[in-house]
């Protein structure tokens, strides 16, 4: 939820949307999209501070189309742990979703050990927890739980779950129960400048029959993303669709590559090959230490 960076946006396409439905009559737009907002419209925080940044920004928006809001019921925007609070929206989880969109907070477990203590302590922390893993999974798992059954998940994440070895859990769970519909891969561009990881925009969709189809965009640009325009500028990615199951390694990694031929390249490569590195060597990951910080 935060602030409201995705949800605000996604209020005002679905604006757009009601005014075209409606042939631009304001009345009836204004009207669906004051129910919307107040009744289809979920958020949820751990932090106070950003729901009601975003309450306000709702509220200037419903009176600057001529909505009442002073004597409304409260916004469906509710403070707590998305992932331990079972009865978060006071219906105890039996509220399921069409759409769940997400940044959620990118924490790997080295460092934070006592945040994944807490996280096991629950049933549902302690049922999707593998070692290695990022606090991001747990969203994933609970987006999926609140889905309807044709319902899509959308999420901006760090990108290293699909072949971290952390991420087989995961993986295995994304394969059984869900279906990868759209991938947008940044490769090494940082989406946000004061963070240094590598991103990925990805939805994933309960619905398991009649989509055969992965679409595939991989950023080819030079230089930092800059505004959605960047996101729309069909030069700066290679866009493809594969068939679903070739996204998955015979190991459960899910690779992306830059172009669609080199899915075709690579299988021939290893059908070719008499021997992989791993049936003659184990593969580990190396020397990790035991204490990254230097103290006077």
């Amino acid at each position: 939820c935060g602030t409201g960076a995705l949800l605000y946006p996604f209020a005002m396409k679905m604006y757009a949307f009601l005014l075209d439905e409606h042939n631009g009559v304001l009345e009836n737009a204004n009207k669906d999209i004051e129910y919307f907002i107040y009744n289809n419209l979920y958020g949820v925080d751990i932090q106070r501070e950003p729901i009601k940044i975003l309450e306000y920004a709702l509220k200037d928006f419903l009176m600057s189309i001529g909505r009442n809001v002073l004597h409304q019921n409260p916004f469906r925007l509710f403070h707590g742990n998305a992932i331990t609070d079972a009865d978060l929206f006071g219906e105890r989880i039996t509220c399921k979703f069409d759409i769940v969109l997400g940044n959620p907070p990118y924490l790997g477990e080295k460092g934070n050990k006592e945040v994944f203590e807490n996280m096991k302590a629950s049933e549902f922390g302690r049922k999707y927890y593998e070692g290695k893993m990022d606090l991001f999974y747990y969203f994933i798992y609970r987006g999926n739980d609140v889905l309807k059954k044709n319902g899509i998940l959308t999420y901006i994440t760090t990108n290293y779950f699909i072949t971290a070895d952390g991420g087989k859990k995961l993986r295995a769970y994304i394969r059984k129960e869900m279906k990868i519909r759209d991938l947008i891969n940044f490769n090494n561009i940082s989406v946000f400048p004061s963070v240094k990881s590598h991103n990925m925009i990805y939805t994933l969709t309960r619905k398991k029959e009649g989509m055969d189809l992965t679409h595939v965009r991989s950023y080819i640009g030079s230089g930092k993303l800059d505004g959605e325009h960047h996101l729309n500028d069909v030069t700066r990615f290679n866009e493809y669709s594969i068939p679903h199951p070739q996204i998955y390694r015979d190991d459960g990694q899910i690779k992306i590559f830059e172009h669609a031929a080199y899915y075709h390249l690579i299988e021939k490569i290893l059908h070719q090959s008499k021997n992989k590195i791993g049936d003659v060597a184990m593969v580990k990951q190396g020397i990790v230490s035991g204490c990254d910080k230097v103290t006077a």
